[in-house]
């Protein structure tokens, strides 16, 4: 999956997500690590809580950029250590 191939490749960027419902979900890598995860009109719901949110979406589309402004490491995870179904 791209996640694994961004994380494995130790890349630095956000992993942009847009979704049918023409939101905005962005993953966002450090050093191969993901650190923050955001999604447009989510609120104050936890950065882990979005990103498993994200994980679960079947369809939208996908680019992978560097990321335009500093971003606080809220999950500090590995795309190994995250369980996906």
């Amino acid at each position: 999956d791209i996640l694994q191939f961004l994380t494995q490749s130790r890349m630095n960027g956000d992993l942009r997500l847009q979704l049918p419902d023409k939101t905005t979900g962005q993953i966002f890598i450090s050093s191969g690590r993901i650190i923050n995860a955001s999604w447009q009109g989510q609120g104050t719901v936890s950065a882990r809580r979005i990103l498993f949110r994200l994980l679960g979406q079947t369809s939208g589309t996908f680019s992978f950029g560097p990321t335009e402004e500093p971003v606080s490491d809220e999950i500090d995870q590995s795309a190994d250590s995250i369980p996906l179904e």
